[in-house]
């Protein structure tokens, strides 16, 4: 039970955190730094390809929070309503469209930032 409800807190607690991230490195919240956020050549080298990365990653983000809050509301529910500790296959085929979101999400706003700093020089 308690592997379980590790699973569910962190299917919400991961996609969440990044979004949230993500989001305030889009509206100038979290500056450009060299610990959390797209942090690439292109995206430290302004602010404007700094903000434009995120912002470009941000829509594709609330996917991967959807996957991880709908697994979450699985493992909880399947967790109430049996004995099982088990949720089967689909927490896992969720923990899996929730990372290849933020991936691909990080991919399109390490382009994005790319591009904004190749038009700037």
């Amino acid at each position: 039970m308690t592997a379980a409800v590790v699973q569910a807190v962190m299917m919400s607690l991961v996609p969440v955190t990044v979004y949230f991230m993500t989001s305030a490195a889009a509206s100038g919240r979290l500056p450009r730094n060299k610990w959390v956020g797209l942090r690439t050549e292109a995206s430290l080298s302004s602010e404007m390809a700094w903000r434009a990365g995120h912002a470009v990653a941000l829509p594709r983000l609330r996917w991967s929070v959807v996957a991880g809050v709908a697994g979450t509301a699985f493992i909880v529910g399947t967790l109430l309503l049996t004995d099982s500790d088990s949720a089967g296959l689909l927490p896992l085929g969720l923990t899996l469209v929730m990372l290849v979101t933020i991936f691909q999400a990080a991919a399109r706003g390490v382009q994005a930032a790319a591009l904004v700093a190749a038009a700037s020089v």
